[in-house]
């Protein structure tokens, strides 16, 4: 019996959205060479690749590689800190990361590493959560844990999943902890399911409000020495998977957003892609 979306398909269309929104106006081929930092699974890579002529997905992980045929994209494993150390400077067009600075511990060594790689008339984009997305998590984490056990208790896998989760090798918990994978944190049973860590690498909850804030953001953008050249909005989502599309669209036309995309060019520069977004 499933009570919520499936969350692989919820998240990709999600992600589908959300990168409608941001590259609607930029058409096939536009970047001569681009680099992702936090492929993830891959999916926005796949998305990206048709605006590029060449576009390099980076991950920290090896085990979400994954060569994909006909395209012009190729993966490999990069630590998001040291992206300066892996690439020559000046040799992107474009720049792009998703939901991927909140997670690391040393943002600003990110951006700088960015700043060195990127062309001076090339453009970065970073999509980050927002306070709202933070708040809408906390408030459906609750309902979400209610469905997410009932639809469980419900499989016929219902015992072996339990299990597995007591001996903390669950795939569930798997997945959480792969979210930021050089900050440690102690794993109790169930226990971390009721009380759950930040989402990314703040040390608690109330931190991690200001650490999603847009004005957070533009103050660690300026001081690595990037403008922000547009600002754009994107879906709202529950950020547990919960699917409740018309709620969505509803908080939408209210003006709430679960992601903010940051176009960012070199302070000082020009891009030649800026009118694009």
């Amino acid at each position: 019996m499933r009570l919520k979306p499936d969350w692989s398909t919820y998240l990709h269309d999600y992600r589908h959205r959300e990168f409608q929104l941001i590259f609607a106006r930029v058409p096939p081929g536009t970047f001569p060479k681009a680099l992702e930092l936090g492929a993830g699974d891959g999916y926005q890579s796949r998305l990206l690749a048709p605006l590029t002529k060449k576009l390099i997905s980076t991950d920290y992980s090896p085990l979400v590689q994954k060569n994909e045929a006909g395209l012009n994209l190729s993966y490999q494993v990069c630590d998001a800190e040291e992206v300066d150390s892996q690439f020559p400077p000046r040799s992107f067009d474009l720049v792009f990361s998703s939901s991927l600075l909140e997670h690391v511990s040393r943002p600003q060594k990110v951006l700088r590493g960015v700043h060195a790689v990127l062309k001076d008339d090339g453009i970065a984009v970073h999509i980050m959560p927002t306070t709202f997305w933070k708040l809408a998590w906390m408030t459906t984490y609750y309902p979400n844990l209610l469905l997410t056990t009932l639809q469980l208790l419900s499989g016929q896998q219902a015992r072996k999943i339990l299990s597995r989760e007591i001996h903390h090798q669950s795939e569930l918990e798997g997945q959480y902890f792969e979210n930021n994978q050089k900050i440690w944190r102690r794993r109790i049973p169930f226990l971390r399911h009721l009380f759950p860590p930040p989402h990314g690498v703040s040390r608690h909850h109330i931190q991690e409000f200001w650490a999603f804030s847009q004005r957070r953001w533009l103050k660690e953008f300026e001081m690595v020495g990037f403008t922000i050249i547009k600002i754009i909005a994107g879906p709202v989502a529950s950020g547990n998977g919960l699917g409740w599309r018309r709620l969505a669209r509803w908080l939408e036309r209210l003006g709430q957003t679960s992601v903010y995309a940051y176009v960012t060019v070199k302070t000082g520069h020009q891009s030649r892609f800026s009118q694009l977004f």
